[in-house]
């Protein structure tokens, strides 16, 4: 299996409508870069809008975080 060369994380709670225009906007940066990258998408466990769909639509890889976290 050969690894992505970059890959862009991107830590969300309740920001699907943000990722709609975000999401595109980063496959366009880093495929003007490199045409090994991956788009991850970690979500909140306590997010509660369509971030899951969202990311599904634009074929990102989707995390949900399994724990709540502090900070």
């Amino acid at each position: 299996m050969k690894w992505p060369s970059i890959s862009a994380v991107i830590l969300a709670y309740n920001e699907a409508e943000n990722l709609r225009t975000l999401l595109p906007a980063i496959r366009q940066r880093l495929s003007s870069v490199t045409d090994s990258y991956e788009i991850i998408v970690v979500d909140s466990p306590n997010s509660s809008d369509t971030t899951a769909e969202v990311c599904q639509s634009h074929g990102v890889k989707y995390i949900l975080q399994e724990s709540k976290g502090y900070g």
